[in-house]
């Protein structure tokens, strides 16, 4: 008869438990595999976001342009100069690769620069040579219009389209630049 338990110890391991160099090497392998497929699909996100956040902010920034010059009546010829003896300059916004600038008499009312990353391409664009700003005349007709694209760099497939029409019109479209 026994009257303790024995203890049965295996060959060579003892009865305490733990992992292995083995198992821990393949865990971080595990984690590793899942980094590779979450970080590049958080970048993504990331990207999408912040290309979304600018379209936006400018949509509403030519939109506000637009709604300040058919809100203000059109000025008679006899009126078009200013204190100064100069002509009148009307509100336009300066579109350059990085950011913009809203220009009203002459002085900045607004700049904004992009996000990093995020890039704008165009035929009105003020730094390929063109000085030629965006501009509304009276009602919200369009002086000049165009289609822009902004993208985030490298990623040209996958950017917004602003379409701005002789009318006044804008609208944004997804995908490719033309």
């Amino acid at each position: 008869m026994l009257i303790g338990k024995k203890r049965r110890l295996t060959a060579g391991r003892s009865s305490e438990r733990g992992f292995l160099l083995v198992e821990a090497v393949l865990a971080c392998f595990v984690v590793m595999i899942l980094a590779s497929v979450a970080v590049p699909r958080g970048m993504a996100l990331y990207r999408e976001a912040v290309l979304e956040y600018e379209t936006q902010c400018l949509l509403s920034d030519i939109r506000y342009m637009r709604e300040l010059s058919r809100s203000t009546e059109p000025r008679p010829k006899a009126l078009e100069w200013d204190y100064d003896g100069r002509p009148e300059i009307r509100a336009g916004m300066y579109l350059h690769r990085n950011g913009y600038v809203i220009m009203t008499g002459g002085h900045r009312f607004r700049e904004h620069r992009y996000a990093e990353g995020i890039q704008m391409s165009g035929p009105l664009l003020s730094d390929v040579g063109t000085k030629r700003p965006l501009v509304f005349g009276d009602n919200g007709v369009l002086v000049n219009p165009c289609t822009m694209y902004l993208f985030f760099a490298g990623q040209q497939s996958n950017g917004r389209r602003f379409i701005l029409s002789a009318g006044g019109r804008c609208r944004v479209e997804r995908g490719s630049p033309w």
